[in-house]
């Protein structure tokens, strides 16, 4: 079995040096929360935490968060959802049910060092669709119809981008999804940083505008609760959301009930 590469930017947090930095400028999320402020935001919150049973939750996040999460996203149900415990979940989620050995993805990069080591990992071929900087970082969309010429399983962008920060205007992203519906490939969209004041306010989500597309979010990066490990996978293709959830009931498809 192949080992996995390692995970060279987690592996330096986690090292005494880093640990023992004064000013840690490097996590990427707003200023976290305190529980005492998180409850004070809903009234009773405290009470109904405190009187919360802790049998297990629904499967795949309960019906009322999957609800609230839908609401953020229009002509979506709480069935199109997929809660999982933070957005690495479902990234590894994705991965393990939709790539298999011999599999061309796409993505582009720089990137989130997960969204090239996990595919590569089960044997995927992965083609980076290269940003540079003398283009302002943002990809250039003639080289990815080209890589788009040859079949591949999925495209997976991130914008507000990390590490870049670029974020496109409204034009880019019509013809970036013009070129994917041309060829129907599964578009995989890391929104995680959507929602931050350095991106367009306009902005809607990737799985509002095509139909194989699927955005992925969470309260990590921009409500600065990422110790709540709360992440989504939404969706309108059916036939990838029973894959995703075929594989997590093999492994965990449950978040924790305070969380919720």
């Amino acid at each position: 079995m192949a080992e996995i590469e390692q995970f060279l930017l987690k592996d330096f947090f986690y090292t005494p040096e880093a640990g023992q930095a004064d000013y840690n400028l490097s996590r990427s999320f707003a200023e976290p929360m305190a529980v005492g402020e998180l409850l004070a935001l809903e009234p009773d919150a405290r009470e109904k935490l405190n009187a919360m049973a802790l049998g297990y939750p629904g499967v795949d996040g309960s019906a009322a968060l999957r609800a609230a999460i839908a609401a953020r996203y229009e002509g979506f149900s709480a069935n199109d959802v997929i809660a999982t415990t933070g957005l690495d979940d479902a990234l590894a989620a994705l991965s393990l049910s939709l790539i298999a050995p011999g599999d061309r993805v796409i993505v582009q990069t720089p990137a989130y060092q997960t969204y090239l080591t996990v595919p590569q990992w089960r044997g995927a071929e992965v083609v980076e669709w290269q940003a540079r900087e003398e283009n302002g970082w943002l990809p250039d969309l003639d080289e990815l119809e080209a890589l788009l010429k040859q079949p591949a399983s999925w495209l997976m962008i991130n914008f507000p981008n990390n590490p870049t920060g670029v974020m496109p205007d409204e034009t880019y992203f019509e013809q970036l999804l013009e070129i994917v519906r041309a060829c129907g490939t599964l578009l995989i969209s890391d929104e995680i940083y959507a929602g931050l004041p350095a991106s367009e306010a306009s902005f809607v989500p990737l799985c509002c505008r095509y139909g194989r597309a699927v955005s992925l979010h969470s309260v990590s990066k921009t409500l600065g609760v990422p110790g709540l490990r709360i992440g989504w996978i939404v969706c309108r293709d059916e036939e990838t959301r029973r894959r995703i959830k075929d594989l997590r009931f093999h492994f965990n498809s449950f978040i924790g009930a305070p969380s919720e």
